[in-house]
């Protein structure tokens, strides 16, 4: 048998793979998990799968293994990379105190303005002479402070937006840890680990699926959602018999969709909408889902 390599792309093979994989799924090579086990790379998942399942093509595709890089080389350009980007960050973090520091240093400037102008109003010199009519003398002072005012106003509302924008920035940017650090993830039988983070293509896989967490907590309910949904789609694929739901020609369909926070089952003829194995032939089929799972069935539109 042809010796399998990480990048290497092979064909999955055997029964009781679970997962939602099927037999005969093409699928990557990530890595090693001791010497029974392969990391596989299927769509945007990432799986761990025995050996024993796991079989080379018969005509791979041609690779050039010059161009392929060493592991040690990913490494490497991943923490270029991630300096690269915390550079970048910090550049733009000291361009916003900048602009915030101008902002403020000009809004000081013209309060200081409009409370001259307002004390000029109201003081008045030992001869008697209005100091405002000296003001007023070189331009119209009265006017000249409602535009500062005007003025002032806006740049507080430009400047409360721009904190507004970058702390809804702060709050929607997702969690990761930083080289090397660890992280918590569902594996593929839905079990918790605690990972490291050394940018490898596992790891990232991990995080632009969402499978990383900051707390173990987090990842287990993670892992029970993935749980149920795979045991409700082995479910309706076991009760469909092999049957696949037609969109052609107005054909109607079964299907479960969310109103108003309940499930409820609908035959329609409406387009597809949703994935194709959330279709189900008959309504006892989808009464039996009901049954068994009830408000399970709400992880479907989560």
């Amino acid at each position: 048998m042809k010796e399998i390599k990480e990048g290497d792309k092979v064909r999955i093979t055997g029964d009781k793979l679970g997962h939602g994989l099927e037999i005969e799924t093409i699928a990557i090579i990530l890595g090693f998990k001791g010497d029974d086990e392969y990391f596989i790379k299927v769509g945007n998942g990432t799986y761990r799968v025995s050996i024993s399942n796991v079989q080379p093509l018969e005509h791979p595709e041609p690779q050039q293994e010059s161009l392929k890089p060493r592991k040690s080389e990913l490494f490497d350009m991943a923490e270029v990379i991630n300096g690269v980007t915390e550079n970048i960050e910090r550049s733009l973090e000291r361009k916003f105190d900048s602009v915030i520091d101008t902002i403020n240093k000009r809004l000081s400037a013209l309060e200081k303005e409009v409370e001259q102008v307002k004390t000029l109003q109201v003081k008045r010199e030992k001869d008697g002479l209005d100091a405002i009519t000296r003001f007023m003398e070189l331009g119209n002072g009265t006017e000249r402070a409602k535009a500062i005012e005007e003025v002032v106003g806006l740049l507080m509302e430009e400047l409360d937006r721009i904190k507004k924008q970058e702390d809804s920035r702060e709050k929607t940017k997702r969690w990761r840890s930083g080289i090397r650090g660890e992280y918590y993830f569902a594996d593929h039988d839905f079990c918790v680990e605690l990972g490291e983070d050394d940018r490898h293509v596992i790891d990232n896989g991990n995080y632009k699926s969402g499978n990383y967490f900051p707390t173990r907590e987090q990842a287990e309910h993670h892992a029970n959602r993935l749980k149920t949904i795979a045991e409700i789609r082995n479910r309706i694929e076991e009760l469909n018999g092999g049957w696949e739901p037609e969109f052609k020609n107005g054909e109607m369909n079964y299907a479960f969709h969310k109103y108003q926070g309940r499930i409820r089952m609908e035959y329609s003829s409406m387009t597809q909408h949703l994935e194709t194995w959330k279709y189900f032939d008959t309504a006892e089929i989808g009464e039996q889902l009901i049954k068994e799972f009830g408000d399970r069935l709400k992880v479907l539109f989560e």
